[in-house]
């Protein structure tokens, strides 16, 4: 006979097994422990959850964040792949989660938002040839200025749009960067993750920009935006949401030494 130690784990087992069928025989409610056992079981079902994502992100950092929320919530991404104010759009009308999206009374309005994945940094970039110095956004003043469409930095700027500055808009930060060289506007606005300024010229080099010709113009980004994953506050697949958040919490840090790493 083997040890009892070793036996009572599947007796025990068998033993709750039986009493769940008797109970339901006898039209009883399964007690506590059950329920939360089978609710435990069904929260860590493999899940298949469409995410639109802007398709001027450069992908290695955004595809990584996702393969690793994906892992700790077992999560299967359906991802696609479109411009921004569609990415919204769709999020709004609860097609799917929108990647990348910040609060703003607005998109609060109907959306759900998680918890914070990262943070997002706007930053000024000038030409070499022009003695301009912006850090703040009173220096944008008299000024144009390329940016995505889309893009909310913050209530504030929205205000100064065509009062205190114009503001011409471009796809992505390579077009940006491309119309701001043309000489179409003086300062481009580029958004990266990191608050270090050689790392957003190391992105424009990485994306084939001649950065000899281009400077930064302050030591510090213009704002900093948190972002989330959101969806609409009626579609069924905010239902995930729990879930998602309890991976962003415990692969924050992961997320932290991949923003390190300047993946580009």
């Amino acid at each position: 006979m083997p040890p009892r130690s070793l036996a009572t784990p599947v007796s025990v087992d068998v033993r709750r097994r039986t009493l769940l069928r008797g109970l339901a025989a006898l039209g009883v409610a399964s007690p506590a422990w059950a329920l939360s056992r089978q609710q435990a079981e069904v929260e860590t079902e493999a899940l298949k959850v469409p995410l639109a994502i802007s398709e001027n992100l450069h992908r290695p950092f955004p595809t990584k964040v996702l393969e690793l929320l994906g892992q700790a919530a077992n999560i299967e991404w359906e991802l696609m792949w479109m411009p921004f104010v569609r990415v919204v759009a769709t999020a709004e009308q609860g097609k799917a989660f929108g990647f990348g999206l910040s609060h703003t009374p607005e998109r609060d309005e109907f959306l759900h938002f998680s918890e914070t994945m990262f943070s997002t940094n706007a930053w000024l970039v000038g030409r070499r040839d022009k003695a301009l110095e912006v850090g703040t956004l009173e220096e944008l003043s008299g000024h144009v200025v390329c940016m995505g469409r889309g893009l909310k930095l913050s209530a504030a700027f929205d205000q100064a749009i065509d009062k205190d500055f114009r503001v011409t808009y471009g796809a992505d930060d390579r077009m940006r960067t491309r119309m701001l060289l043309g000489k179409r506007c003086d300062v481009s606005v580029i958004t990266h993750r990191s608050r270090r300024p050689e790392s957003v010229m190391l992105r424009l080099q990485i994306m084939g920009m001649p950065t000899s010709e281009l400077r930064m113009l302050s030591h510090a980004p213009l704002v900093s935006m948190p972002v989330s994953l959101a969806i609409g506050k009626d579609s069924p697949l905010a239902s995930a949401l729990p879930r998602i958040n309890d991976a962003i919490r415990r692969k924050t840090p992961d997320i932290r030494a991949l923003i390190e790493r300047d993946l580009g």
